[in-house]
């Protein structure tokens, strides 16, 4: 008998109640943004923007806005799979991460929506080709819809 709960002890455990580990099917659903990115931005520059390839739990990007071959700002972000649903935190110039929760998505647009009153409220990204994806920030500032666009294509990574 005493080797009988010897061997189930361990099996207890692994069968005890903890949270849900995410998988990489959860971040499937954006994992069209993989890769590098570029267009124009507004005033007359260009954005840069890239994104790992999912793991199972996270991606993370960097964007990057250039007038004239000069950075002239700059944003980190984090695609995190939780237990919630995905999570998308961007760091714009570095500071502390903004989480947006995830509200929508399959695999060709993801869009995450935090609310609230500070512009912007939603994030979205939708593929139109293979090679191409408009990225927005939208919401309600000063009472008024806004919403501002990026129209990108796919490109190849730097230093390949």
């Amino acid at each position: 008998m005493r080797q009988i709960i010897v061997f189930a002890a361990p099996l207890l455990l692994l069968a005890s109640p903890r949270a849900p580990r995410p998988v990489a099917s959860d971040l499937a659903r954006v994992a069209f943004l993989s890769g590098c990115w570029t267009g124009p931005s507004r005033g007359g520059g260009t954005i840069e923007e890239f994104y790992t390839a999912a793991t199972a739990d996270r991606m993370l990007g960097a964007t990057r806005y250039l007038r004239a071959g000069k950075v002239t700002d700059f944003e980190f972000t984090q695609i995190v799979a939780t237990d919630h649903g995905i999570v998308m935190s961007p760091q714009p110039k570095g500071n502390p991460p903004e989480p947006f929760p995830w509200k929508d998505g399959d695999g060709t647009f993801a869009t995450w929506d935090r609310g609230g009153s500070e512009f912007p409220q939603r994030v979205t990204y939708r593929a139109i080709a293979a090679d191409s994806l408009i990225a927005a920030i939208e919401g309600t500032a000063s009472g008024q819809p806004r919403r501002i666009e990026w129209r990108m294509h796919r490109v190849t990574c730097a230093g390949n």
